[in-house]
């Protein structure tokens, strides 16, 4: 198999570094695992805080109103007011949503009786 030559490789180095530190923000942004557990539930719909704290949190509201705030201002989720409960979602498309599910795939496991 023969190498590409360096310079190619250069250049497309250079063209794609925007695309470079979109991915590592994308990353970032998942590498925390209240905010990772978080995108996984909003997989599954529209939930308030309380539900995710129950189900995917650590029992802090508060530490999964931060990470809803942080997912809220990269645009991944969105919320909508219903009464006095705030809802979140998932936005319909975006690249974070395409790495969980393709996660989610990948190491999810269920039990099937």
């Amino acid at each position: 198999m023969k190498s590409t030559p360096l310079g190619e490789i250069r250049l497309a180095f250079q063209t794609n570094e925007l695309m470079c530190h979109k991915v590592i923000a994308m990353l970032e942004l998942l590498a925390n695992k209240a905010r990772l557990r978080t995108v996984c539930m909003l997989l599954q719909g529209e939930y308030c805080v309380q539900d995710i704290v129950d189900v995917a949190g650590d029992g802090r509201a508060t530490n999964i109103s931060q990470q809803l705030r942080m997912l809220r201002l990269a645009g991944v989720v969105e919320s909508r007011r219903d009464g006095k409960k705030m809802l979140y979602r998932l936005k319909d498309e975006g690249p974070v949503r395409t790495l969980v599910e393709f996660l989610r795939k990948q190491y999810m496991t269920t039990s099937k009786p």
